[in-house]
């Protein structure tokens, strides 16, 4: 049998293949009965397999009931709290740092590197 073919019986049988490919599959089928056989094979235990449960087990509902996941809504609630009261306090560090800034610092205005409001002298060698 050809390893493609192989390859192409699941989805085959799922129908999850393109006309091309399922054409290919089903001339293996005729002329090869290794491949039919195979096929028949696969179908037979895709369709003997045992289904899920319906309902989960026992032994599930043991490991979802373990006593820190009820804590996790406590802990979360702290989270938040802390990072209010941090938020908090660098803002209040910030806000104080800020208005105690001195008052007779110079403005922005008034800094520069040289007077361009007075005019240069006729002789000066600047641009």
């Amino acid at each position: 049998m050809d390893p493609q073919t192989q390859k192409l019986l699941a989805p085959f049988h799922f129908g999850s293949i393109d006309d091309g490919s399922r054409l290919a599959v089903e001339r293996e089928m005729l002329a090869d009965p290794e491949v039919l056989i195979e096929y028949f094979d696969l179908k037979r235990t895709y369709e003997s397999a045992r289904g899920l449960p319906q309902q989960p087990s026992p032994r599930l509902w043991k490991r979802l009931d373990r006593p820190w996941l009820g804590h996790g809504k406590t802990v979360l609630a702290w989270s938040f709290r802390i990072a209010i009261a941090a938020s908090l306090v660098v803002l209040t560090f910030r806000w104080i740092h800020r208005t105690s800034a001195p008052e007779n610092k110079p403005s922005v205005e008034k800094q520069f590197l040289f007077d361009s409001g007075s005019e240069l002298s006729a002789n000066s060698n600047v641009l």
